[in-house]
């Protein structure tokens, strides 16, 4: 049994804990001790919690690999000719709480000069005016800008509720691992520098929890994939 096999549960409860200790101290930083008293977050407060909001966030998503590596995925059932005739009465309709978002970021792997341009919202149509002159015509919508404030809410509600009871995530994540093919990336986590990691000077002792997390994560990945 190697060391990382050895310290596998030792590591997931001390990670969860830190966990656990960087959202009370990102809420405490915005004056609350709950998500749900949050009506909104301003510029300056997003500002504020930025960092330490990422730096919670890849620990945990370290911790659901970690844990997720040492479950069994589960089989979807298989569905018969019957079941699939049959629809199922739609159910109420409920709020759903946002999901914990499973992967990171990964650098795009189509060179540069094959990349397609990114196209504008609406198409750009010229018409011949009165006088015979070529105009922009007006646009029929307007484009919808996502709020940055609830963008941040959905963030920080999903990452109390994975730290608070992190079994369905946890499941998920298998899910995610399990479906991993050769048309998709092999790994939820991102290349090259874990996201949130202390600098040396910013560090105590010298050892940041990040790192133990990234050490673990990327055990557990490579075991998964030997066996």
């Amino acid at each position: 049994m190697t060391y990382e096999e050895r310290y596998a549960d030792q590591f997931l409860d001390s990670g969860w804990r830190t966990a656990s200790q960087l959202l009370v101290r990102l809420l405490s930083m915005m004056q609350v001790t709950r998500v749900c008293d949050l009506l909104f977050v301003t510029q300056h407060m997003r500002a504020t919690i930025l960092k330490p909001l990422i730096r919670c966030e890849s620990l945990v998503r370290r911790l659901l690999v970690v844990a997720a590596c040492k479950l069994d995925p589960p089989r979807r059932p298989h569905v018969t000719s019957t079941a699939r005739k049959t629809r199922p009465i739609a159910p109420a309709v409920t709020s759903r709480l946002p999901g914990f978002r499973l992967t990171e970021p990964w650098p795009s792997t189509t060179p540069f000069q094959q990349r397609r341009p990114i196209a504008r919202p609406l198409p750009r149509i010229s018409v011949m005016d009165a006088d015979g002159f070529l105009v922009s015509s007006s646009r029929v919508g307007h484009r919808i800008i996502a709020d940055p404030s609830a963008k941040m809410l959905r963030r920080l509600t999903a990452l109390q509720a994975v730290i608070e009871d992190p079994l369905k995530s946890v499941w998920r994540m298998a899910g995610w691992l399990a479906r991993r093919g050769r048309s998709r990336r092999n790994s939820p986590l991102k290349i090259g520098i874990p996201p949130g990691r202390l600098k040396a000077k910013d560090r105590r002792h010298g050892e940041d929890i990040i790192d133990d997390a990234q050490h673990h994560a990327r055990y557990a990945l490579e075991r998964l994939d030997s066996s």
